[in-house]
C-alpha cells in the first residue's frame, strides 16, 4: 500500500555520517566514548557502508583494538566485510572531516535524520494498522503513542537512578572545604552581603535577575563575572542585546573605575587614561576567563548549544542578557515557559549556575516602588523554575545621580536564605561596590576636581 509518507529517498545527511566516521578515525578513544554516551547506534546511519563501518569501529573499541586505517582494513578483512566502500574510500573519510572537535554537531545531524526516517516508518505502520484496525481504539492510541515515543528513547541517553554515594561524597567534600576556609563553598559574587545571604553560587542554579529602570542590572552581572575572573574562575556571557564591544567597554570601566562617558567623549579626568590602559592590560590577561558571545536573534536551541560550548571552554557560570530575546516557535505564556525550562535544564545538564536577566512587566516598570516577584515578566513558569530571584531597585530620585543607592532583594532562594542589601552603584563607571566604600562627598570632590581640570 502506497501513501504520501512513502519517499523514494528517505531523509539522510551523507556529510554528517562521514563526519562521525571521520572523527572516530581521527580521535578513536574520545569520539567513540562520546558516541556511546550519546547512544549512537549503527542503525542510525542511512548508508549501509557507514552503518557497517561504525559497527566495526565499535567492535574494535570494545575489544580494545587500536584503531587506525591499517587496523580497520585488517579487522574488516578478518570479518569478511567487503561492502564498506573499500580501503580507498575509508581513507578519504578523515580528509573529509575538518575537525573531530565538531563531532557533537555531526552526531546531532545524524540523529535528526534518523528521527525523521523513524517517524516516517512508525507513522506508516500506524497508518497501515489504522486502515484495518477493529479493536479498542483507546488501546490503539496507546500503542501508537508508544511507537512515536520510542523514537525519542532510542536517541536520548537516560541518566537513570542516581547513585547517592557520589552525591554523599561530593557533599562531604563541600562541607569540609567550607569548614576549612570558614566560609561557603560556592562561587563568590564578590559582594559580601550578597554572598552572606545566598551562600555563594553552587551547582546548577537557575537565577533570574530583574530590575526597574536605570539600576545597572547588566553591569551588576558583569561585575560579578569580573570579580570571578580575578579569582581565576571562568564565566560566559551570551549577550543578545548589547554588542561585544559594549560589554568590554563596561568591563574596562568597571575594572578601572573610569567615567566611561567622559572617556568616549575624549574628555577623561586627569590620570584616567593611565587607569584605562592598566585596565586594558588586565582585561587582556582575563580575556580567556570572560567568554563573550554577542549573537542576536538566535533560537533557544542555538543558545543552549552556545552554553554547552562555553562550558566545554571552562565556563563555571553563564549569564544570558536578555532571556526574552530568545526565539522560539511558541507564543505568549508557552514561549516564556519553553525559554525558562530550556535554560534551566541546560544549566542542570552542565552542572553550573546560570543567571538570566529578565525585564519586568510594563505595569511594574512604571511603578515607583521596589519590584515584586509577581511583577516579573513571564511570571508563573519563570517564578516556579527559578532557584533564586534577585530583584534590583533604585529610587526614582537617585536614577539621574552618578552615585546611586541600589537595593537588591533575594526574593526567592530554594537552597538558602532570603534577604536584602544595599549596594553603591557608580553609574559612569558601570561599577557596583559594597555599601559605602565611596560616599556622596567623594563624588562631590570628584566633580569639583573634574570642573577644575576642565
Amino acid at each position: 500500500m502506497k501513501s504520501k509518507f512513502d519517499s523514494p529517498l528517505p531523509p539522510h545527511d551523507d556529510a554528517a555520517e562521514q563526519g562521525v566516521i571521520g572523527s572516530i578515525i581521527l580521535a578513536p578513544q574520545d569520539c567513540l566514548s562520546e558516541c556511546i554516551e550519546k547512544k549512537v547506534t549503527a542503525n542510525m546511519f542511512y548508508r549501509c557502508q557507514h552503518s557497517m563501518l561504525y559497527a566495526a569501529l565499535l567492535a574494535m573499541f570494545n575489544a580494545q583494538t587500536p584503531i587506525d586505517l591499517l587496523t580497520i582494513k585488517s579487522h574488516l578483512g578478518k570479518q569478511g566485510v567487503s561492502d564498506c566502500g573499500g580501503p580507498k574510500y575509508i581513507s578519504t573519510l578523515p580528509d573529509k572531516t575538518p575537525s573531530a572537535v565538531n563531532l557533537e554537531y555531526y552526531v546531532e545531524k545524524l540523529k535528526e535524520k534518523f528521527i525523521l526516517r523513524s517517524a516516517i516508518q512508525n507513522c506508516q505502520k500506524i497508518i497501515d494498522k489504522a486502515m484495518e484496525y477493529k479493536g479498542d481504539v483507546g488501546k490503539f492510541m496507546d500503542e501508537s503513542e508508544k511507537k512515536i515515543l520510542s523514537i525519542r528513547n532510542q536517541v536520548e541517553a537516560s541518566k537513570g537512578i542516581t547513585d547517592q554515594v557520589e552525591c554523599i561524597v561530593s557533599l562531604q567534600e563541600k562541607y569540609a572545604k567550607a569548614l576549612e576556609v570558614k566560609e561557603f563553598a560556592g562561587l563568590k559574587t564578590g559582594f559580601k552581603e550578597h554572598d552572606a545571604i545566598i551562600g555563594g553560587l553552587l551547582g546548577p542554579k537557575f537565577v533570574i535577575l530583574t530590575a526597574s529602570q536605570s539600576t545597572g542590572k547588566t553591569s551588576y552581572m558583569q561585575n560579578i563575572f569580573c570579580n570571578l575572573a580575578r579569582e581565576g574562575v571562568c564565566s560566559g556571557l551570551i549577550s543578545l542585546d548589547d554588542t561585544a564591544e559594549d560589554v568590554v567597554h563596561r568591563n574596562l570601566c568597571a575594572l578601572s573605575g573610569v567615567n566611561g562617558h567622559r572617556l568616549m567623549m575624549g574628555a577623561p579626568n586627569l590620570g584616567d587614561f593611565d587607569k584605562i590602559t592598566s585596565a586594558c592590560d588586565e582585561a587582556m590577561r582575563l580575556k580567556d576567563l570572560i567568554l563573550i558571545d554577542d549573537a542576536s536573534g538566535i533560537t533557544l536551541q542555538q543558545c543552549q548549544a552556545k552554553m554547552r560550548r562555553m562550558a566545554q571552554l571552562g565556563a563555571k557560570i553563564i549569564g544570558i542578557d536578555f532571556m526574552q530575546l530568545l526565539v522560539t516557535h511558541e507564543t505568549g505564556s508557552e514561549r516564556m515557559a519553553t525559554i525558562s525550562q530550556g535554560i534551566k535544564n541546560t544549566g542542570k545538564e552542565l552542572g553550573i549556575p546560570v543567571i538570566g536577566i529578565s525585564t519586568l512587566t510594563r505595569e511594574e516598570m512604571k511603578s515607583e516602588k521596589a519590584p515584586r516577584i509577581d511583577g516579573l515578566f513571564g511570571t508563573g513558569q519563570w517564578q516556579f523554575d527559578a532557584n533564586q530571584i534577585w530583584l534590583m531597585w533604585v529610587k526614582s530620585d537617585d536614577r539621574k545621580k552618578e552615585l546611586r543607592m541600589a537595593h537588591l532583594e533575594v526574593g526567592k532562594n530554594k537552597t538558602g536564605g532570603n534577604g536584602s542589601l544595599w549596594l553603591d552603584f557608580f553609574a559612569p563607571a558601570f561599577k557596583f561596590y559594597d555599601h559605602c566604600p565611596i560616599t556622596q562627598e567623594d563624588v562631590a570632590r570628584e566633580t569639583k576636581k573634574q570642573t577644575k581640570d576642565d
